[in-house]
Parts: structure tokens; C-alpha cells; sequence
């Protein structure tokens, strides 16, 4: 909301590895919104978010029901696999 009340983006979170009881989000800046949402964050600060979810994705979906996976991705797109 502190950066538009009517703009409203996705991102994927994953559990901290190094950190117990820690969620991390990868953002790409590479629009104009996360261009901006990074310059407002990128020192250490707190900021009110709405959080909306979890949703689960057909990737994480087909994952959990497989014995065996290998996951590849690159980018931005890495974060659903992340979070395996």
C-alpha cells in the first residue's frame, strides 16, 4: 500500500534455510513498481504489507505428490522451487 493502494503484485515465499521460524521473498526489480519497492526497502525497515494466501501453484502442486523430483529454474522463477 505504500507504494499504490491500487497496484498489487505476486511473489512466492520460501523458508529462511539458516534462520528457524523465517520466511524470505525473492522480488525482481524489473518493472517500474519493484523498481520502486526496491529503492523503499532495500535498508532495513518496516513497512506494513497485506498478505493474501497461500495459494498453492500447479509446480508445488505435481511436487508433493512425487516420490522422486529434479527441480530446474533460473531468474525470478526460481523461487517455487526454492521452497522444495
Amino acid at each position: 500500500p505504500w507504494i499504490s493502494k491500487w497496484q498489487w503484485h505476486a511473489f512466492t515465499t520460501f523458508p529462511e534455510p539458516t534462520k528457524k521460524d523465517h520466511t524470505m521473498i525473492c522480488i525482481g526489480a524489473s518493472g517500474d513498481w519493484t523498481k520502486a519497492m526496491y529503492e523503499m526497502i532495500k535498508s532495513p525497515c518496516l513497512r506494513p504489507v497485506y498478505v493474501a494466501g497461500p495459494f498453492s501453484s500447479e509446480f508445488s502442486d505435481k511436487a508433493i505428490d512425487t516420490a522422486n523430483a529434479i527441480a530446474i529454474a533460473s531468474g525470478i522463477g526460481i523461487t517455487p522451487a526454492l521452497s522444495l
